[in-house]
């Protein structure tokens, strides 16, 4: 990126997608499901900003309808909890 210039190129974006692809994290997730995804980011929460040391699945459980009750998550705009 020319920080000068504020331009951001197709390379930059290709090299900065080459770096991710790299790392082992990306790889790891990479291909998972939504539902994979939510409970990778509920337990990255219990871990980061819980400071929780260990877990179970009833304590990612309750992470994900913390997560849910703030809105974090786009399943549960009002649309989607209307009745049916």
């Amino acid at each position: 990126m020319d920080r000068a210039k504020g331009v951001i190129t197709s390379k930059n974006i290709m090299d900065a997608t080459q770096m991710l692809m790299n790392e082992s994290y990306t790889k790891s997730v990479a291909g998972g499901s939504v539902l994979e995804l939510l409970l990778v980011v509920a337990m990255s929460r219990l871990h980061r900003i819980r400071r929780f040391p260990s877990f179970n699945f009833n304590h990612v459980a309750n992470e994900l309808k913390t997560m849910a009750g703030i809105r974090a998550l786009p399943f549960t705009l009002p649309l989607a909890t209307a009745s049916i």
